[in-house]
């Protein structure tokens, strides 16, 4: 399965699925980068999942449950979906996580810590969540995504 590793409990059709994502976002065309998908129990914050990495290598975390139980499995394969788009983001470079900053706080003064991302060749310090621009991305594509792989 080209330069993938999945790991965790889960049954061939949600890895043909994965397989379907990994092909119709390109992935295999980033040879050089590895891709490891894992599943999880639970990811931390009651997260779906969460995409990290570089234009190396990417991780994925995906939940199987949540704290409402567990995930159903469109709805696991739409996580699947978002964190994939994320993963393309990193790996062509579009998304590069530059870790912790300290900035000045507005309003209380001193510093607070924060994140530092670069998407599509901008800075973005300490953005919310809904205002990060490759969530907007994530977010707008992870229908297509499931529609056209399911």
């Amino acid at each position: 399965m080209y330069n993938m590793i999945i790991e965790g409990t889960v049954d061939k059709k949600l890895i043909s699925y994965v397989e379907r994502v990994y092909n119709y976002l390109g992935l295999d065309e980033f040879e050089d980068c590895l891709f490891d998908l894992q599943f999880v129990k639970e990811c931390s914050g009651g997260a779906g999942g969460y995409c990290n990495g570089d234009d190396e290598h990417v991780e994925v975390e995906l939940a199987r449950q949540d704290g409402e139980g567990r995930i159903p499995k469109k709805d696991l394969m739409i996580n699947i979906a978002h964190e994939s788009v994320h993963a393309q983001q990193m790996a062509s470079g579009r998304l590069v996580n530059k870790g912790f900053v300290f900035r000045k706080d507005e309003i209380n003064g001193g510093q607070v810590m924060t994140t530092k991302q670069i998407f599509d060749g901008k800075e973005y310090v300490g953005v919310n969540y809904k205002d990060q621009p490759w969530e907007i991305e994530a977010y707008s594509l992870e229908s297509v995504v499931y529609e056209e792989c399911k």
